[in-house]
């Protein structure tokens, strides 16, 4: 009896699987979709929409991302609602069944995928993804829209989770290596433009961090160069640190019914992003103190605050609007003339 339901067991589970192969045939558009959730795993309809297509696609999108869905290609999730009016756009990323096509068309996914991964990142790890995922969006935009840039490579957050940095930081006056630290940055960019290339290691900061906390991460940077070199080849290095706010995800347009924000409320938001903005620059001032590192190392760090939900590929990387350490005028992350003072890319 017990052989009996192993077997049927056994047939059972046979059949699952052959069915999950068994795919209706997909139009180019959904393939697209898929192969997009496929590098940056969760995205809304409108982020695909800006990044296959133009914002006057929407409607187009959707069809498919519906029909995706209702064919269990993908999976929809429910982010925290950020504003009081208007509703949460679903958030997509990739069921069994669109991971399935991907690697039988040869996209190299992550083989550690859980579903319960997905679950977890319902709240506040869910807006920060979407946050990061807009910069690596406008990179790819960027380089659409601009002749000359080209994304020659990039690290998702995905990625530096599963493989970060080891670090040896200096915890006494000796200068000897004796902690070691992860170091896992949101998002790492190589950015070509006019021959020369920046790399770039993004951090978007949506909510208040303590200062010590801080401090250690700038620590850690600062001390990062033989690690980072022997993975990448270059010591070439700009932290940017992007300050933004959690309400600005999921972006979605607005609908006929929802109300337009209080302007006092929207004063009051970008004040407490211009005190998180001048806190975190304190504390990495005093760091950089600590370590007797402000000549040589403060023009690594680039920090600024932008309302990622609205800003465009060129405001976010062609336009002086980061600062470094010690500094008072605004530069751009990749420069446009020999004048424009940029950051250490």
């Amino acid at each position: 009896m017990n052989n009996s339901i192993q077997v049927w067991e056994y047939e059972n589970t046979e059949l699952l699987l052959r069915q999950e192969l068994v795919t209706p045939e997909l139009s180019k558009p959904q393939r697209a979709i898929l192969e997009s959730l496929g590098v940056f795993q969760f995205l809304t309809a409108e982020q695909l929409t800006r990044y296959l297509y133009s914002p006057a696609s929407r409607t187009y999108v959707q069809k498919h991302l519906l029909e995706l869905t209702k064919n269990r290609y993908l999976t929809t999730l429910t982010p925290p609602k950020q504003t009081r009016f208007g509703s949460a756009p679903f958030v997509y990323t990739l069921a069994r069944r669109g991971r399935s096509f991907l690697q039988s068309e040869g996209q190299v996914l992550d083989a550690r995928f859980r579903p319960s991964e997905v679950k977890a990142r319902r709240g506040g790890p869910l807006l920060h993804t979407l946050a990061v995922n807009e910069v690596l969006l406008q990179a790819f935009l960027l380089e659409r829209e601009t002749e000359g840039v080209s994304v020659q490579d990039f690290v998702t957050e995905r990625e530096w989770n599963r493989q970060p940095l080891r670090v040896e930081v200096p915890t006494g006056t000796g200068g000897n290596g004796d902690k070691v630290v992860s170091l896992s940055p949101d998002l790492w960019l190589n950015i070509s433009m006019g021959g020369f290339e920046y790399r770039l290691c993004i951090e978007v900061n949506l909510t208040p961090v303590e200062q010590k906390r801080w401090r250690r991460k700038v620590a850690s940077y600062l001390h990062c160069l033989p690690s980072y070199k022997a993975r990448f080849g270059s010591e070439g290095i700009t932290v940017v640190v992007i300050v933004a706010t959690a309400s600005d995800f999921p972006k979605s347009p607005r609908t006929a019914g929802e109300r337009p924000q209080d302007p006092r409320e929207l004063q009051r938001e970008q004040d407490a992003l211009n005190k998180r903005l001048s806190d975190l620059l304190d504390w990495t001032e005093a760091e950089l103190r600590h370590r007797n590192a402000q000549e040589a190392a403060s023009n690594i760090f680039s920090l600024g605050t932008l309302t990622l939900s609205q800003v465009t590929s060129r405001e976010l990387f062609l336009t002086p609007k980061f600062f470094n350490p010690f500094s008072e005028r605004p530069h751009a992350l990749i420069p446009q003339s020999d004048g424009e003072v940029a950051g250490g890319g």
